[in-house]
């Protein structure tokens, strides 16, 4: 809290000699309120002053009032002020250092909790808690008390979405403790994650800064750099994803622990079982640095900055309900948007609609195998028999696209064609081997078709590319079943 110099000299004559009373051993304090750090490479002059503190011992601690000041609640809770060089108001007085000490108690600690169970795109629960310290605590509490019930929401409302631009708050609150100096906002509300190519960016988790540490050259080019001290800050975040989402994720950062050019940084990141945890903290250890000290630092702060947490959706993420009806809501905006709504109307047995989207698709981008391939895969689950031009176009266009052959495949199947199901299938997955849909495909045809064998090891592939789900489960027990009931059968005496 900025000090009110009016009547600093009567309230501090005032202080001492209530202290003095007391018996509490005390001195009055010149200071400069702006620029203390330049006193001690001046000459003498009262002039440099412009307030006044008291320093009192108590118990062989140094405490520094200011009676100007206001909304203290102990003496534990006033820091050390930053005024650098202080003149004590003594017989031979000399100047004395007034610097406080690197903070070991955050000023600013923030804990976000993100549950995203429902669907990576579907709304998720967000809630929120920053911690402020001290004077910051304090002045901010003069702010936010002031203020009527209906400016308080709205002033609350707007520095969470501000803070976080994805989030909707439902419910705000905070809370001061003047003994403590500590004031706490809460917010919880509802988040639509910015999936951004589907990549997504975790909160807080950034470090460092991009430095400019770069001066023209002449006279006190090599002078130190102020920092922001002191300063303490960390952060808890923790998300929860649906099953399925913590596999193939990009490398996490690796953890930091690190001093650069005055501050301490540190950062850890877990991704296990579907929940990502990041601990993360910048402290401040110096009000400067050298000139050299900086410039050696460059290089590394500017890749911490850099390396930001990023998670992305996995190519083999099987969207749940709450997913699927969002992405749906969303009105597309391009060709590949089209395709993609299209591709979950599909899923979502809308065959009819998704058409449509791929309609839209092939209008915006006739060159686009893609839209055509899909478009003729959906007329062939509609078992139209218009699949056939759309297809033979996508081939034309792109003969290696993967969703041809499925799409040929489809409209066999539909017809109880197995054996050139089978083939199609098999051309489908030599093209693309991640794609379980025409494995699962190709082993419901080979169980039609009478191969069991063949069934069965689609089923095992589809395992161990972590595909478990019902239908997979289902279709192998049924395989099984048959297969007991045949070796029954054939294990029969006949009378």
């Amino acid at each position: 809290m900025e000090p009110t110099l009016r009547d600093c000299k009567g309230k501090t004559t005032l202080l001492l000699g209530i202290l003095h009373e007391l018996g509490v051993k005390a001195d009055a304090v010149l200071v400069n309120s702006s620029a203390g750090d330049l006193i001690s490479g001046r000459l003498p002059m009262l002039n440099v002053f412009d307030h006044v503190l008291v320093r009192a011992e108590l118990n062989g601690k140094t405490y520094w009032l200011d009676g100007t000041r206001s909304g203290d609640g102990s003496l534990d809770a006033i820091d050390v002020p930053e005024f650098s060089w202080g003149l004590p108001i003594v017989t031979s007085a000399k100047l004395v250092a007034i610097n406080p000490p690197p903070l070991t108690v955050p000023d600013t600690e923030v804990a976000v909790s993100i549950d995203a169970t429902q669907g990576v795109f579907a709304p998720a629960t967000f809630k929120v808690e920053r911690i402020l310290r001290s004077d910051t605590a304090r002045a901010t509490n003069t702010v936010l008390a002031k203020l009527s019930p209906a400016q308080l929401q709205q002033t609350q409302t707007g520095f969470w979405k501000q803070t976080y631009d994805y989030v909707t708050p439902k419910e705000t609150k905070f809370t001061f403790d003047r003994k403590k100096a500590e004031l706490r906002l809460t917010m919880s509300g509802e988040a639509k994650l910015e999936w951004k190519d589907n990549w997504f960016y975790v909160p807080n988790s950034n470090l460092a800064y991009e430095p400019d540490f770069e001066r023209t050259s002449g006279i006190n080019r090599d002078a130190p750099f102020a920092l922001a001290y002191p300063n303490y800050e960390v952060s808890h975040v923790e998300i929860r994803f649906p099953p399925g989402f913590s596999p193939s994720q990009p490398k996490i950062p690796a953890p930091v622990r690190e001093t650069l050019a005055g501050v301490e940084y540190s950062r850890t990141v877990k991704l296990e079982n579907n929940m990502l945890t990041l601990d993360r903290a910048e402290r401040t250890i110096l009000p400067e640095i050298a000139y050299k000290d900086a410039q050696a630092a460059a290089g590394r702060l500017k890749a911490l900055a850099n390396d930001d947490v990023y998670l992305r959706v996995p190519s083999g993420y099987q969207m749940t309900e709450g997913d699927r009806k969002v992405r749906i809501s969303e009105k597309p905006a391009s060709a590949q948007s089209f395709i993609d709504r299209g591709l979950l109307l599909l899923d979502a047995g809308k065959t009819d609609e998704a058409i449509a989207d791929f309609d839209e698709a092939v209008k915006l981008d006739p060159q686009n195998s893609y839209a055509w391939a899909n478009r003729g895969i959906a007329h062939a689950w509609k078992n139209d028999g218009k699949e056939a031009p759309d297809l033979a176009k996508a081939s034309e266009l792109d003969p290696d696209n993967p969703v041809v052959p499925r799409g040929r495949a489809v409209a066999a199947e539909m017809r109880g064609d197995f054996p050139t199901a089978i083939k199609e299938y098999t051309v489908a997955i030599e093209k693309d081997p991640s794609n379980t849909f025409a494995y699962m495909h190709r082993a419901s045809s080979y169980y039609a078709a009478g191969e069991p064998q063949k069934a069965l090891a689609d089923t095992d592939e589809l395992l161990k590319k972590g595909q478990k789900s019902a239908n997979v489960r289902l279709l192998r027990a049924n395989i099984l079943r048959a297969r007991r009931t045949t070796s029954e059968l054939s294990g029969r005496r006949s009378f």
